[in-house]
């Protein structure tokens, strides 16, 4: 069920919104997530759950960080965690 609500919001998305884009590929948007596997949202997940455990219980409170267009941007935990924020 995670995997198929990961491409509703990815690759399907995109396609809906006629953009191509979706999947990282060579030239591609680079839009991307980054995830803080040390969130406790995240606690005990392994490779084989770690995307049921973001998508159904950590929410934006694993997000270190955005790309968009493969310009960068951390999130406010991010930025309070380097001293920043």
């Amino acid at each position: 069920m995670a995997r198929t609500l990961f491409k509703a919001g990815t690759r399907a998305g995109a396609r809906s919104l006629g953009v191509a884009t979706g999947e990282i590929a060579v030239g591609q948007w680079a839009d991307l997530m980054l995830l803080d596997l040390d969130a406790p949202a995240l606690a005990g997940a392994t490779p084989e759950t770690l995307l049921p455990a973001f998508i159904f219980g950590a929410g934006t409170s694993a997000v270190a960080g955005t790309a968009v267009g493969g310009a960068w941007d951390l999130s406010p935990l991010s930025l309070r965690e380097r001293g920043r924020g």
